[in-house]
């Protein structure tokens, strides 16, 4: 049994795995059963231990994701200026929770 070491690291290197990532459809994720049934149990237990910083990062970090694939114009902003503006939106939304979460919030 020959495993390729050079074509395992290769596949770990930064732009692997971001040109892979940008293949991803984040709606497509939420087609899969099994992908809504382990992020269900992981959100799930996240809540129920508390760690709603770590909670706040990873759903934020969905929603940004999909805000830049759905949301953010490609191209040309002519005629794109209601996408602009709701990226704009959800990014100031992601942001402002953040900053209760990690800032205001208590505890």
């Amino acid at each position: 049994m020959n495993i390729a070491w050079d074509q395992i690291l290769e596949n770990l290197t930064t732009d692997a795995i971001l040109q892979r990532v940008g293949e991803v459809d984040p709606l497509s994720l939420l087609n899969n059963p099994y992908m809504v049934v382990g992020a269900l149990v992981l959100l799930g237990a996240l809540a129920f231990l508390q760690m709603f910083r770590t909670l706040a990062v990873i759903v934020g970090g969905y929603v940004l994701w999909y805000a830049v694939v759905y949301t953010l114009p490609h191209g040309e902003l002519e005629g794109q200026l209601g996408n602009l503006a709701s990226f704009i939106g959800i990014c100031a939304a992601v942001m402002a929770v953040w900053v209760y979460v990690f800032f205001i919030r208590e505890g």
